[in-house]
């Protein structure tokens, strides 16, 4: 029974949480620092209820966004102290696959460029893709989801499957997916490319980064 009351408590903690950042007559600003430890553990920890811990951490990262949203602007160090705690949850070795998909969905709270930054730049893609490659289990599945997810913040996915996929005997199908080998890593890449339309897109945007 407690076992199963402890994800009933932690969304019950979301919601009050969140009905704090809504009221407005409340001040909350000198206690961001006591509301955040519980929004990262959540997105953390690495033994959550697994039917509960997918939507766990999404309610968490919606938490944070909601907070990031009203008060990054007058503390301007918050973002950038959260998305650095977000990319060592990512990347660091060791972690838990439900520690990685927090930190995807917690890099999503942030906004594109803390997606950019940690699943791109940091090769967040390419150390997903070595816990998940070789296995079908409910995390590795739930991670995989997130992180495509993640990338649509990016680029939105096309709303049809006529796309259909790159052509990699095509020229220049083939230099997208070279493209999105060296951004994602060939996992993804393979993923990315089943909708040849958002394929070219994400491509493109990486190289206007460039």
């Amino acid at each position: 029974m407690a076992h199963s009351l402890k994800p009933m408590g932690n969304l019950v903690l979301m919601d009050v949480v969140g009905a704090h950042l809504e009221n407005k007559t409340l001040f909350v600003e000198p206690y961001l620092h006591q509301l955040l430890p519980s929004l990262l553990s959540t997105l953390f920890h690495s033994s959550l209820p697994p039917t509960h811990a997918t939507l766990l951490r999404t309610s968490a990262a919606q938490t944070l966004s909601r907070l990031l949203t009203q008060h990054s602007t007058t503390y301007s160090s918050l973002s950038p102290r959260i998305m650095k705690t977000l990319l060592l949850a990512l990347i660091s070795g060791g972690k838990s696959k439900g520690t990685r998909e927090g930190a995807v969905k917690g890099l999503v709270a942030v906004g594109k460029e803390a997606v950019r930054k940690g699943l791109v730049e940091s090769g967040g893609t390419r150390v997903v893709a070595t816990d998940c490659h070789n296995s079908n289990s409910r995390e590795s599945n739930s991670l995989v989801v997130a992180v495509l997810d993640a990338l649509r913040v990016l680029h939105p996915s096309s709303e049809t499957t006529m796309t259909g996929s790159l052509d990699r005997s095509n020229a220049l199908d083939s230099e997208v997916y070279n493209t999105l080998t060296d951004l994602l890593g060939e996992f993804f890449a393979n993923k990315v490319a089943n909708d040849a339309s958002w394929a070219r897109e994400i491509a493109k945007s990486a190289a206007v980064l460039s």
